[in-house]
């Protein structure tokens, strides 16, 4: 049997494989049900696990408000297990083939999530490296700070972590913040970009135009004042 363990903490999967002696802890047990690590084997005892889904050896997915352990045909609402699909009319409902929530021997996976607790982290969970966000929106709410200058003290801080195992002065720091796009990006203005894109899009826009009236021949040539300063807007739209 297959098991998958998520620790929504870290952000980390861990998957393990036990015999069939595991299964006979497990049956008779529900979805949202607790399970103590010991169950596993010794390296999880100081943790608890919650039951969050599973799959059978056909491949079917367990439905957690259905007491039994039979696979059954319901029908299914949009948004819910088995039927994710969009755009559809308003209550139209699909048959789908699910198997209960009670455990039984004919589970081929279980998906398991870590509880959290006080005790310390066992060398069996894979630590994650905190990475940073690539978008700036989203390194904003990370730090939930707006200023350039509490920015660039925490972006120093999250990178002198990053190479902490190397020696690098103060100055190489700075050239790799220097070079860093996500800096680079945050300096300027925000609205800058958000008006400019508008203005970019709009000289392209009045281009083509103009492009298709001087193919029907209904306008006035390229030496005029409207096309000069489309086409200096296009050019130079990235400055």
């Amino acid at each position: 049997m297959k098991i998958n363990i998520a620790d929504p903490i870290l952000g980390t999967q861990y998957s393990i494989k036990r015999d069939d002696e595991f299964i006979e802890h497990i049956i008779g047990r529900k979805i949202g049900d607790t399970i103590e690590g010991s169950i596993l084997g010794e390296d999880f005892s100081r943790n608890e696990f919650l039951i969050n889904g599973g799959h059978d050896k056909q491949g079917f997915l367990l439905k957690k408000n259905l007491n039994t352990f039979e696979r059954l045909k319901i029908n299914v609402k949009k948004g819910s297990l088995g039927n994710r699909s969009h755009f559809k009319r308003k209550n139209l409902t699909k048959k789908r083939t699910v198997r209960g929530g009670i455990l039984s021997s004919e589970i081929s996976s279980i998906n398991l999530v870590k509880l959290p607790n006080n005790v310390k982290e066992s060398s069996v969970f894979p630590s994650k490296e905190q990475k940073l966000a690539k978008r700036v929106t989203k390194l904003k709410t990370l730090f939930k700070t707006y200023s350039k200058l509490k920015f660039k003290t925490l972006l120093f801080y999250f990178l002198k972590i990053k190479y902490s195992n190397t020696e690098i002065t103060n100055q190489e720091m700075n050239l790799i913040l220097k070079c860093n796009p996500i800096l680079s990006y945050f300096t300027k203005k925000s609205n800058y970009f958000r008006f400019h894109r508008k203005d970019n899009f709009n000289s392209i826009r009045k281009f083509r135009k103009l492009k298709k009236s001087f193919s029907n021949k209904k306008a006035l040539p390229f030496n005029g004042s409207n096309t000069s300063n489309a086409l200096r807007n296009v050019t130079n739209f990235n400055k």
